[in-house]
């Protein structure tokens, strides 16, 4: 069942993308754009890959990354993981004006995807990524809005269940930063930004068991009142617990605070 959603993630991200790699694969990171514009990615050693619009120039950096291509499709990226100890960057240029896409990135039992990226030119979204997933950030040089992240997990044993998030915020501000930070192993999902207080966010959690049966979990105006700071816990998430959703609201983190209902 896991695999079967996964596969589907992944062909929706990648159906205007060349060559996709399957979804399965352990030891690449896959990213492409399913609409016209430049992707760089920059290693932690400072090798890139791809195309830098500051430069004019077009680099192939890093040991054991390609790039597929076709006449009908965008590129895709791929960027091998087993050497990698920091955080990998991902910058997006726009190519022309008023035109809209999702940045899919799909690696080891994980597709995240940001949708609805505004790629125009000299507009520039950055994304800095660990491959464990327990850092992704989000920023941009102009106004974000909507910022919307979809991100998929396949459970690393058979017994496990799946889950899919998906987050939205209402607008991130010029040069601000959401940060996304999975732990599985503690059963929590942490987001927050450095934008101003009283921002919405939106968030939709699916639980997927062994058996195809699913639990959702859904809250549609999540607002902080004075650290951005969120966590959600499902390590529990079961027949009485429905997930649980806590606010940092003093900024000294979540061992005081209680679910949101």
């Amino acid at each position: 069942m896991t695999a079967k959603i996964l596969t589907l993630f992944f062909v929706i991200l990648f159906a205007h993308s060349a060559n996709p790699a399957q979804a399965s694969d352990t030891k690449m990171l896959s990213i492409g754009l399913n609409a016209s514009g430049e992707i760089l990615i920059i290693s932690p050693d400072g090798k890139k890959l791809g195309y830098d619009v500051v430069t004019k120039k077009t680099y192939d950096e890093i040991k054991g990354a390609t790039i597929s291509t076709s006449r009908d499709r965008e590129p895709v990226y791929k960027v091998p993981i087993s050497n990698l100890t920091g955080d990998l960057t991902i910058r997006v240029f726009g190519k022309t004006r008023q035109t809209k896409g999702d940045l899919g990135i799909s690696g080891n039992g994980f597709i995240l995807r940001t949708i609805g990226l505004a790629l125009e030119p000299r507009k520039v979204f950055t994304i800095i990524l660990r491959p464990d997933l327990s850092k992704i950030q989000f920023s941009a040089n102009a106004i974000v809005e909507n910022p919307t992240f979809n991100l998929a997990i396949d459970p690393p044993t058979a017994t496990d269940p799946s889950y899919i998030f998906k987050l939205t915020r209402t607008k991130l501000a010029l040069k601000k930063t959401i940060t996304i930070a999975l732990d599985l192993t503690a059963g929590t999902l942490n987001f927050s930004d450095n934008g101003l207080p009283k921002n919405i966010y939106s968030l939709q959690a699916t639980k997927i068991d062994t058996t195809g049966a699913e639990k959702n979990f859904a809250n549609p105006k999540i607002i902080s009142t004075k650290a951005n700071r969120f966590q959600f816990d499902f390590k529990n998430w079961d027949e009485i617990i429905n997930g649980c959703l806590k606010i940092d609201e003093n900024a000294d983190g979540f061992g005081d605070e209680k679910c949101e209902k």
